[in-house]
């Protein structure tokens, strides 16, 4: 498989509020947190494996903002990029927020992640969302605004200066008891390739997932469910799953591929579809390496020369297309850092 290229950490499980559409449940009565002795291990491990960032969440991580800005000094110390996902609930006071933003980026901060969409709406007014934005590019930060999709989803972005990226909603979690018709239905098995698997998942109390998110209502034998970081050591995990032939070939060939392996290889009855899938890949995903016979079958077909050379050669062209993306990202960030230069206080980095 490709390179990990972020890891990311559900600091808490613990949030202000209780959206409906929330994957991982997360409201105010939730306790589970992350120790931040932890949290700086992991970091520490995923620089040592190669991983160029760090991706803090939640629950909402800025509920512990003194824990957030020591975490974003450690792992920008380490040369790391660094993010953090928020609501953005703390930008009701300017000044707050401003400083908050501050400190962030004289701490290393490279990305603030906004989640917001029609569930957050209830709760965070999108005037927030053009202050935070304002005061990230006066900062020289970037923001990413995380929008979950759904049916209804009818917002325009362009006028914010972030970047929209945008995922379906998925009947998981809280949103398992929403409408069916407020997500996307696929009569078929959908296609498509996976890029999550890039960004594998450290959970609050260490469990540890292939990607984030649907990840954690993988069953025991699933190749999603990696282990837990308090039984093994957090590197050896990662990179054994980076050398997974199974995760390899969802990141390139998606789901769908094994399910056509497995229909070529005459296996066709030991999984059948179902009559429509909500949500999307993620879903059939799950419904695939749930099922321990299924997996089993696949290793032992990924295993054959002629799959296995086809699956190296998809993966070689999935790490140059990463490679020269990540060059023309960092030349990005590298203009726009010496464009800002003047606005963000200095730090060194090791």
């Amino acid at each position: 498989m490709p390179p990990h290229q972020l890891l990311g950490l559900a600091y808490t499980e613990t949030c202000l509020f209780a959206c409906d559409h929330c994957i991982r449940e997360a409201s105010p009565s939730r306790s589970g947190k992350m120790h931040i002795r932890d949290a700086k291990g992991y970091i520490r491990s995923a620089h040592e494996t190669g991983i160029p960032s760090v991706g803090i969440t939640g629950g909402e991580p800025f509920l512990f903002f003194p824990e957030i800005l020591k975490l974003v000094e450690f792992a920008s110390g380490l040369g790391m990029e660094t993010s953090v996902i928020t609501s953005g609930y703390w930008a009701a006071d300017p000044a707050r927020a401003g400083e908050m933003l501050s400190k962030l980026a004289e701490k290393g901060l490279d990305v603030l992640g906004v989640s917001w969409d029609e569930f957050h709406e209830r709760h965070v007014p999108v005037s927030f969302l053009y202050r935070l934005a304002d005061l990230c590019s006066g900062l020289g930060l970037r923001m990413v605004l995380n929008v979950c999709r759904s049916t209804r989803t009818r917002m325009n972005h362009e006028d914010i200066k972030a970047k929209v990226h945008e995922q379906n909603l998925v009947p998981l979690g809280r949103a398992s008891s929403l409408p069916d018709d407020l997500f996307l239905q696929y009569e078929e098995p959908p296609s498509g390739s996976c890029g999550n698997l890039l960004n594998p998942m450290v959970d609050w109390n260490g469990e540890i997932f292939a990607c984030c998110g649907p990840g954690r209502f993988s069953s025991p034998t699933s190749p999603l469910r990696l282990g837990n970081a308090n039984d093994s050591r957090l590197r050896e995990t990662l990179l054994k799953a980076a050398e997974d032939p199974i995760l390899g070939a969802i990141h390139v060939w998606g789901p769908y591929g094994l399910w056509r392996l497995l229909e070529d290889e005459g296996h066709r009855q030991l999984y059948t579809p179902k009559e429509r899938y909500l949500g999307g890949i993620c879903m059939f995903c799950l419904d695939l390496l749930n099922q321990s016979e299924v997996v089993t079958i696949l290793r032992r077909k990924l295993r054959s020369p002629e799959i296995n050379r086809r699956l190296e050669a998809a993966i070689l062209v999935a790490n140059y297309r990463i490679r020269v993306e990540n060059t023309a990202k960092n030349r990005s960030v590298s203009r726009n850092h010496s464009e800002t230069t003047a606005l963000v206080p200095s730090r060194e980095r090791n």
